[in-house]
């Protein structure tokens, strides 16, 4: 009998921990997943701008007057 309440409690231990990973490990960890792509994505995005707007605007290229001769 001692044993069969041993066997009771382990299967409600067991499906306790399985709803427990369900309803709370696995969706806090898609939160936590979510959340560090969108700071990656953010930090990406600032790095992106800050490079684009640090970099020195090189003058347009000369344009040759028409009729020109190239050397």
């Amino acid at each position: 009998m001692l044993a069969e309440q041993e066997k009771v409690a382990q299967a409600n231990a067991a499906l306790t921990d399985r709803r427990l990973d369900t309803d709370v490990r696995k969706p806090a960890d898609a939160a936590r997943y979510r959340v560090e792509q969108e700071a990656q994505a953010a930090r990406n995005a600032a790095i992106f701008t800050a490079e684009r707007t640090s970099r020195p605007r090189s003058p347009p290229p000369r344009r040759r007057p028409s009729g020109a001769a190239v050397r």
